[in-house]
C-alpha cells in the first residue's frame, strides 16, 4: 500500500513539473522542415509550441477544422483527432502543426501533430492578436472599430463572431443599393452597403441607422464594407469603393497629400476645413502652422486643377505618414489613412491631407 502511494505521488510530481501529462497528444507523424527548389515541388515547415485562439468549423465533408484568429496566420488547420472541439465554438490551443505547401494542386495543408493544451476560449479574448482577412476567409471585415469572422450557418444563414458582440446568427447577406447625387455629376454615385442581416430588416431601415451612424446598438444587422462590383472600366470588370467613389471626384487617389512642418500633432489629431475657411480665414483663425496652411492651401490648388467642378473639403489627419498610404474608412464611415515604410522615404511627414467633395462631407461629416 506504501509502494503504491509513493509511485502516485511520484507520477503526480513529474505530471507536474512536465506540465499536464494527461493533456498532452501527439500523432506520431513526422516533423518536417525543407524547401522544395524545383517548380511546383513541396515545401514543409513546423509551428512547435505555439498558443492560439481558433474558431471551429464545420468543412464541406463535415470534418471539423480550425481557424486561427490571429492576423498573422491563415488557413484551415485540422486537429487531427488531437482535440475534442465542437463546429460553432472556440478555443485556445497549444499545439505543434505541420504545413504543406504548394504542388502542382497548390496545396496549402495544415495540421495538427501535437496538442498539448486545449480550452474554451472567452469572447473578450478571441480577437486579443488580430485577425488575417485574405480571401482564405471570404466571409470577414476589418472596418476600424468592428472586426469579424462569418461562416456559413449549418442549417442555413451565417454565423457571426465578432469583437463587440461575440457571436450572433444571421438570415442572410444583403447587398442595399440607392443613389447619392453630386453636383458635378450628370449620373449619380450608386452606393452600396453590404450586411449580414435579418431577413425582417429593410434596406431603408439599415441605410438611415448606417447613415446617421447608429450602429453601437443594433442587433439587427452588422455592416460589412461598401464595395460595389461590375463597373466596366476599359472592358474590364472594376470593383469600387462606393464610399471612396462619393468622396473623391473621379475616384482618383491623388488627392492626398503628405504635409511636412516642424510641428508635431497630438496623438489622434484630426481637423476638417472648408474650402470656403480656407479662402475668407487666416492660419492663426484655423489655428494651423503658417507651413501646413500653406501647404493644404497650395494642394488645394492642385487639386482644383484636376477637372472637377465641386468644392472641396480638407480632412488634416497627424500621425507617421509614410511614402505608402492609402485611404479606408471605420465603422461611422470615417476616412482615415494607413501607412507603412517601405524603406524608400528619408523621413516621414506628420501630416497628411485628404481633400474630399464637400457635398460627401454633408452627407457623412467627417469630423
Amino acid at each position: 500500500m506504501i509502494k503504491k502511494l509513493v509511485s502516485i505521488l511520484v507520477l503526480v510530481a513529474v505530471c507536474t513539473s512536465l506540465g499536464s501529462c494527461s493533456k498532452v497528444k501527439k500523432s506520431g507523424k513526422p516533423y518536417k522542415n525543407s524547401t522544395s527548389n524545383c517548380i511546383d515541388g513541396i515545401s514543409y515547415y513546423t509551428e512547435e509550441n505555439e498558443t492560439d485562439h481558433f474558431i471551429a468549423v464545420k468543412g464541406s465533408k463535415g470534418d471539423t477544422f480550425l481557424v486561427p484568429v490571429n492576423e498573422n496566420k491563415v488557413g484551415y488547420y485540422d486537429p487531427d483527432g488531437l482535440c475534442r472541439v465542437k463546429p460553432g465554438e472556440i478555443y485556445t490551443i497549444t499545439y505543434d502543426a505541420q504545413h504543406e505547401t504548394g504542388g502542382i494542386d497548390g496545396r496549402n495543408n495544415i495540421y495538427f501533430l501535437a496538442v498539448y493544451d486545449c480550452e474554451k476560449c472567452s469572447y473578450d479574448d478571441l480577437f486579443e492578436n488580430g485577425f488575417y482577412s485574405g480571401f482564405y476567409y471570404p466571409l470577414s471585415g476589418d472596418t476600424k472599430g468592428t472586426s469579424f469572422l462569418a461562416f456559413k450557418g449549418e442549417k442555413g444563414g451565417y454565423d457571426v463572431y465578432c469583437e463587440s458582440f461575440g457571436k450572433k446568427h444571421f438570415d442572410e447577406r444583403r447587398e442595399i443599393r440607392f443613389p447619392l447625387e453630386f453636383s458635378d455629376l450628370q449620373e449619380p454615385v450608386e452606393m452600396q452597403f453590404n450586411v449580414y442581416c435579418n431577413s425582417d430588416v429593410t434596406d431603408d431601415y439599415m441605410i438611415d441607422k448606417i447613415l446617421n451612424r447608429q450602429l453601437d446598438d443594433e442587433e439587427s444587422f452588422i455592416f460589412i464594407d461598401a464595395d460595389h462590383p461590375h463597373e466596366s472600366m476599359y472592358d474590364n470588370d472594376f470593383e469600387y469603393d462606393s464610399i471612396e467613389k462619393a468622396a473623391y471626384p473621379g475616384y482618383q487617389f491623388d488627392y492626398m497629400f503628405g504635409v511636412y512642418s516642424d510641428t508635431i500633432p497630438e496623438e489622434g489629431y484630426r481637423k476638417v476645413i472648408s474650402e470656403e475657411e480656407l479662402s475668407n480665414k487666416t492660419a492663426y483663425e484655423l489655428d494651423l502652422d503658417e507651413e501646413v496652411y500653406e501647404s493644404i492651401k497650395e494642394y488645394l490648388i492642385e487639386v482644383k486643377g484636376c477637372g472637377h467642378d465641386c468644392s472641396y473639403d480638407a480632412i488634416l489627419i497627424g500621425g507617421e505618414f509614410y511614402d505608402n498610404c492609402f485611404t479606408q474608412y471605420d465603422k461611422d464611415l470615417k476616412l482615415y489613412v494607413i501607412t507603412w515604410d517601405s524603406g524608400r522615404t528619408i523621413m516621414p511627414s506628420p501630416y497628411t491631407v485628404l481633400f474630399v467633395r464637400s457635398e460627401f462631407n454633408d452627407i457623412l461629416p467627417q469630423d
